[in-house]
């Protein structure tokens, strides 16, 4: 499993001192209007740029899904004429939206030398839409060649791994443009002025990645000198793209908004620190105040163990899923990518060792947890689709 990546860099500068272009320089009319109803105001034109296409990922990825539901209506084997419409629509939705990367892409090349502090960040996000485009293009190359009638079968087969494969890729471009804004913002000494309704997930109603951003601010700037202890556990859900290739995105979705539920419950409501966090598709966060990395490694045990006889059941369909945990105290160096960089190789430490385990870091590298023994009772969660 790949290692998460890091955000697009931001390189430190006097942003008075720098020319940067508003972000309403030449912006395209289509995305003035997203911004001025679905987006935080944008400081600069790479802010802007990261911003529609942060929206913009997102409805393309409502599109995929689309396709992937009509796709997952047909009786197996449907007919060959019902794929080869899926297949069109497919090739349509992937085309228009290669059309808006190759545009954003061309504004952001068009204003180099004019973007200050942030041409580095502009340069970086240009090359992630050109590595996506290259992406789509296999893709689309690979339906050119599909042969429907020959084995209809296989060519189901073939477009729901390609459907797959690019509902991954819109989720890996959205999480990246969620964490490219949160470091603009960041640079920008803007996160304290995010609306509450911006800070929070849609699909599970817990902070988000701007969310965590905020708290983390909250906590240092209470506590300047660093003296108070904190950490944090990523929760990363195991095998979440099989399930997405099993049962589609859609039900997937419902799933984690069920097991998000689930995580937020097993936080504790006694001290008013605590809270968890939905880092991106299946990965969550527990921001744990006033805990060391040892105590913190203990409540990730008791809730992986909860989860691992837990059965989360949704539309009659039961799921047992496991979870890798990374445990990591926060540092007083630690910024939010540093911490995040750190908990993300813990992750893959875990993944790589068998998955369904906690890892820990406290501070001289990975050490795998000891795990106690909570005797977690058997259970049966239902979920509302």
């Amino acid at each position: 499993m790949p290692a998460a990546p890091l955000p697009i860099p931001i390189a430190p500068a006097n942003l008075d001192a720098e020319p940067v272009l508003e972000p309403d320089a030449e912006l395209p009319t289509d995305w003035l209007a997203a911004l001025e109803t679905e987006a935080p105001e944008a400081g600069n034109f790479v802010e802007a740029s990261v911003q529609v296409l942060r929206l913009e990922v997102g409805h393309y990825r409502s599109r995929l899904l689309g396709v992937d539901d009509l796709l997952r209506t047909f009786d197996s084997p449907p007919m060959a004429d019902d794929l080869q419409a899926i297949a069109h629509e497919l090739c349509k939705v992937n085309q228009d939206w290669l059309h808006k990367q190759a545009d954003a892409a061309a504004h952001l090349s068009d204003r180099r030398g004019s973007l200050g502090a942030f041409e580095g960040a502009a340069l970086e996000l240009e090359n992630v839409l050109l590595d996506q485009a290259a992406q789509i293009e296999t893709t689309l190359s690979n339906l050119s060649t599909l042969t429907i009638a020959a084995d209809i079968d296989e060519a189901g087969k073939q477009l729901k791994r390609e459907l797959c494969r690019l509902i991954d890729l819109a989720h890996t471009l959205r999480d990246r443009m969620s964490d490219s804004l949160v470091a603009i913002m960041a640079a920008e000494k803007k996160i304290h002025t995010l609306e509450r309704k911006f800070q929070l997930d849609g699909l599970t109603g817990l902070l988000n990645r701007f969310g965590l951003e905020f708290l983390l601010e909250q906590w240092w700037r209470d506590d300047p000198a660093r003296q108070r202890l904190v950490s944090c556990v990523q929760v990363d859900l195991d095998r979440i793209s099989k399930l997405n290739d099993r049962h589609g995105a859609r039900q997937i979705d419902s799933l984690l908004a069920g097991v998000a539920r689930w995580i937020d419950a097993q936080v504790r409501r006694d001290r008013g620190c605590d809270c968890a966090v939905r880092l991106s598709g299946q990965s969550f966060l527990l921001f744990l105040g006033d805990t060391g990395a040892r105590s913190a490694a203990s409540a990730a045990e008791r809730i992986r163990q909860n989860l691992k006889v837990t059965t989360f059941e949704l539309d009659e369909e039961p799921f047992d899923l496991t979870a890798s945990f990374a445990v990591a105290e926060i540092q007083k160096a630690d910024n939010s990518v540093t911490l995040l960089s750190r908990l993300s190789q813990l992750v893959q430490q875990a993944k790589r060792s068998g998955r369904d385990r906690s890892i820990l870091d406290e501070g001289s590298g990975p050490t795998p947890v000891e795990p106690p023994n909570f005797q977690a009772r058997a259970r049966t969660v239902h979920l509302d689709a």
